[in-house]
């Protein structure tokens, strides 16, 4: 009886972040990326290769209240980017480990950024409740092809991407991530930061992790 409890909660959100995603992909066609942005704004992501080892995009999106927010002003910085919605459950429930991720690690230099693949009142709402401490960008099909240059395919949602702060990019993660994950993936980073570790050692011990 649990069992079948559980399976028809999970179908419940599954249909529910799949209703969701094509509302999005819906509006999105409707809206048109160009209706987004002011002129002289266009987004983009620009990288010369993706996933693991590869330099990480410079992007420009917005902000849920329309201001263009480029990343280079996080350069030189260790990234974790975090691509969510605020429909996907999965999201959701990652988004407080992230604002602890964030509150943890922030004097020694990591920026936490979220690009909510969603609606911009949605986001701007949701962020406000939850008072998240990093910034969050909101995107269309330019989202996607920001997600798409750091190597994610996001067929689910969501994914999050590490990066050092050389640029290079250093782990992709699909799927929720967990307070374990992410403590694990995060001290991986800090060794490879400081040397403790050479890259290829890092992705040995991130591949142990799967």
């Amino acid at each position: 009886m649990a069992f079948k409890k559980t399976l028809k909660h999970t179908l419940v959100l599954s249909t529910a972040a799949i209703v969701g995603f094509i509302a999005f992909q819906v509006w999105n066609e409707y809206q048109g990326s160009s209706q987004r942005y002011p002129a002289g704004a266009a987004p983009a992501a620009q990288s010369a290769t993706v996933g693991p080892g590869g330099l990480r995009p410079t992007f420009e999106l917005i902000s849920p209240e329309g201001v263009p927010v480029s990343s280079r002003q996080w350069k030189g910085k260790p990234l974790v980017v975090n691509f969510w919605a605020t429909w996907c459950a999965p999201c959701r429930r990652e988004i407080p480990m992230l604002m602890e991720m964030q509150l943890e690690h922030a004097a020694a230099g990591l920026q936490l950024i979220g690009i909510a693949l969603d609606f911009p009142d949605a986001v701007e709402e949701y962020a406000k409740a939850m008072a998240m401490n990093y910034p969050v960008l909101v995107g269309e099909q330019d989202a996607m092809d920001v997600a798409e240059a750091f190597g994610l395919d996001l067929i689910v949602l969501p994914g999050t991407v590490f990066s050092l702060s050389d640029g290079r990019t250093l782990h992709n993660h699909i799927g929720e991530l967990h307070a374990d994950q992410a403590a694990r993936i995060i001290d991986i980073l800090w060794q490879t930061e400081n040397g403790a570790i050479d890259f290829a050692g890092a992705q040995t011990l991130l591949e142990a992790m799967d």
